[in-house]
């Protein structure tokens, strides 16, 4: 009795789940680019494969013109070094003075009073003003209108943060907080520099070294 061989199957593949590498590839359609998986074959001969940990700016992609380490994003005024994230600046209403934050690229509501009808001649209130300041107003010709100058104002405006160098070229902020006073100081960068600014030492050559403004010793 002759023996019938069992038919010989076709062979197996390893079935391969994508990595994360290949998931992050990308194509270029036109002028945006569209993650993989987003309507779009992940693998195309013109894929293009982005690390996971590149930054590819498009044309409309935030910037720091004015180099004060906030985004256009998130500045409210990206040609001003002095004007960054949080930032505050005074601001005036028909009723008193008061500030205004910047918050996420845009100036908050002005904290100056807006009520300023009143129906009572000679009544006095007082109303807030400037940096947690009291003013007194007085009712006039049916309107408020102050009595006295903003006082007991505190040192800062609220959310205002103030950035400053180490004296080893480190960076530190401090915030405003609710009462108009500064809070503690945060070490934000780490300390770079080899020496404190301004530090003399005497050089190997003989002459007088001094800690210049990048914290890098130099000599005579």
């Amino acid at each position: 009795m002759t023996k019938r061989r069992a038919p010989k199957l076709p062979a197996t593949r390893e079935l391969r789940l994508p990595t994360r590498e290949m998931l992050v590839a990308v194509l270029l359609v036109g002028s945006s680019w569209v993650p993989a998986g987003c309507g779009q074959p992940a693998v195309m001969d013109d894929a293009y494969v982005v690390p996971t940990d590149a930054f590819i700016p498009g044309p409309d992609a935030p910037s720091d013109m004015d180099g004060d380490g906030f985004l256009s994003s998130v500045d409210c005024d990206d040609a001003d070094p002095m004007v960054t994230h949080y930032a505050t600046r005074p601001c005036t209403s028909a009723c008193g003075e008061g500030n205004e934050t910047c918050a996420e690229g845009r100036w908050n509501a002005c904290s100056a009073p807006t009520d300023c009808d009143c129906s009572t001649p000679g009544a006095t209130r007082i109303a807030m003003c400037g940096n947690c300041g009291m003013q007194s107003q007085t009712c006039t010709g049916g309107r408020w209108t102050p009595g006295s100058a903003c006082l007991s104002e505190g040192e800062c405006a609220v959310a205002e943060v103030q950035t400053t160098r180490t004296t080893r070229c480190g960076e530190r902020q401090r915030l405003c907080g609710a009462t108009c006073t500064w809070g503690e100081w945060t070490q934000t960068a780490p300390d770079m520099g080899e020496c404190m600014r301004g530090a003399e030492r005497f050089c190997t050559s003989g002459g007088m070294g001094t800690c210049d403004d990048t914290c890098h010793w130099t000599c005579e």
